[in-house]
């Protein structure tokens, strides 16, 4: 950006003179802290909550209060809902993750979202279960 490293947050999503095409692991990481992520249940469209992304990239919950714990199922990950990003590089990347999980999966559950930088003109967004058993 004009000859300068561009300062990369969460912002460089509305800027679309940065390019993420050339982001590092830890400029990815640091691109997704604080955004929102919105949780739901696959099977009933329930949601479970909406958490921030934190400085290691990754969101923690656990089943609301009264929400009955399924054995298993698929959780449903909205990355920045009802956010609108401007990045040119973001165009058409789909913000919707899903990630299955068991009666093994330990509580609370932790998810990794990642941000790929991607060859074709555009990153992609991926999810790691970490509490998987």
């Amino acid at each position: 950006m004009f000859g300068q490293k561009a300062r990369i947050n969460s912002t460089a999503l509305n800027n679309p003179n940065i390019d993420l095409s050339k982001l590092t692991a830890s400029e990815s990481l640091t691109l997704l802290k604080g955004i929102t992520v919105r949780v739901s249940l696959n099977n009933s469209n329930e949601i479970i909550g909406t958490f921030p992304i934190d400085d290691k990239g990754c969101i923690t919950f656990n089943f609301p209060d009264g929400m009955q714990d399924p054995s298993n199922g698929i959780f449903i990950f909205e990355i920045g809902p009802g956010q609108t990003w401007t990045n040119p590089y973001l165009d058409g990347v789909d913000r919707t993750l899903r990630a299955k999980f068991t009666q093994k999966t330990i509580r609370p559950f932790i998810y990794k979202i990642i941000f790929i930088v991607g060859t074709q003109n555009r990153g992609s967004f991926a999810v790691s279960g970490k509490s998987d058993a």
